[in-house]
């Protein structure tokens, strides 16, 4: 998927990221955690443990945790 949205903090655990990737049917998948995943409009692919599905101000998201075996295809700056 592409990624729609990112924004990281600081804790006393570390970094934090919050990621938002839309899939090819235009799906939202929400990440929240330690792994940092990429830039905006980047591509991503991985596997991760699906947590929950919520909806987010009328838009349905799948939350997941644990991503693994990451493929990140950064967007070339122009």
């Amino acid at each position: 998927g592409c990624i729609a949205f990112v924004t990281s903090w600081d804790t006393q655990y570390g970094t934090t990221w919050l990621t938002t990737i839309r899939d090819g049917d235009d799906n939202s998948i929400v990440y929240k955690g330690s792994k940092f995943l990429g830039r905006k409009s980047d591509h991503v692919e991985m596997i991760a443990t699906i947590k929950d599905h919520k909806e987010y101000k009328g838009e349905k998201q799948t939350i997941v945790a644990r991503p693994r075996q990451v493929i990140l295809t950064p967007t070339e700056e122009k």
